[in-house]
């Protein structure tokens, strides 16, 4: 007699969870007429079923897995790429970094062996020679069209679909060649290594570079060096520093100081930015404009 055995679960009163998996197992019975009872006489397993959240006591409830999957087994990254088949080579491409199997040109060498073969000889350098010419064109060509490339610096109002639209490009390019993942551009390099699909593009006007001398530029990159500071804020101080260089190269220009002058001017308009950042509470007189000594820049 064939028959299967199930292990039911049972709720109780206490509303226990249900088991998640229960084994079936297959039992060989034999009839003993000597002992009058039914003698085990093998136990199999055949397969393993998960029960789905009904509880799984009807047939069409139970998954059942027949068999597992083989492990993962990453060893065979750290080999080497096998031999390639006749007339086949591996190709690397540059953007991807993805080996590729391809046809290998034929190049076969012409040796004269006697004076029958002088016209294929002939003919065989005639197309070497233009082979060579259209190298040299194509070099042109790519040396003609622009770059292959711009760079990005990232600012905190960045995001990965807005530099994607602003240069025409796919985020998954963007991501092979910067060689991040994920959209968060906090984890990317920093300037982006931006492709040119097409140069024409650039040409055209279609692309725009990034301009970093920008005022939205300056702001951002303010932003980026100060996180803390609200928006009113940045613009304030940038607006300052402006104006104190306006007013610099006015003074300048009617006292006919000296170049050196002219030179020391970045450094005493970010000792001034710096220290206005660090004070917590600056009076009026310094929100407005110089003081004595600034207005004679130290002599």
């Amino acid at each position: 007699f064939l028959s299967k055995a199930f292990r039911y679960v049972q709720h109780s009163h206490s509303r226990t969870q249900i088991t998640p998996s229960v084994v079936i197992y297959q039992h060989t019975y034999t009839y003993t007429q000597e002992r009058g009872v039914y003698f085990q006489q093998q136990q199999q397993s055949l397969k393993v079923a998960t029960k789905m959240a009904e509880g799984g006591i009807y047939p069409w409830k139970i998954q059942k897995v027949e068999a597992f999957g083989p492990t993962a087994d990453y060893s065979n990254l750290s080999k080497p790429l096998p031999s390639p088949p006749d007339g086949m080579v591996w190709d690397q491409d540059v953007t991807t970094k993805e080996w590729k199997l391809i046809s290998s040109p034929e190049q076969k060498a012409v040796v004269p062996k006697n004076e029958e073969n002088k016209e294929t000889l002939n003919d065989d350098i005639d197309v070497l020679k233009q082979m060579a010419r259209e190298e040299e064109k194509q070099k042109e060509r790519q040396k003609s069209a622009g770059p292959t490339h711009i760079q990005h610096i990232i600012l905190p109002t960045d995001t990965l679909a807005g530099i994607c639209l602003k240069y025409k490009i796919s985020a998954v390019k963007v991501r092979q060649i910067n060689r991040f993942s994920g959209s968060n551009l906090h984890l990317a390099p920093n300037p982006l290594i931006i492709p040119i699909v097409d140069p024409q593009l650039l040409v055209d006007g279609v692309i725009k570079v990034q301009n970093t001398e920008s005022r939205e530029f300056k702001r951002g990159a303010f932003r980026a060096r100060f996180l803390s500071l609200r928006d009113g804020e940045i613009t304030s101080y940038v607006f300052r520093a402006l104006m104190y260089m306006h007013y610099y190269f006015v003074y300048v220009s009617l006292r006919f100081v000296s170049l050196a002058d002219v030179f020391y001017l970045p450094c005493t308009l970010h000792f001034r930015l710096y220290s206005k950042l660090s004070q917590k509470q600056v009076s009026r007189n310094e929100q407005l404009g110089f003081r004595s000594s600034d207005a004679k820049c130290q002599g």
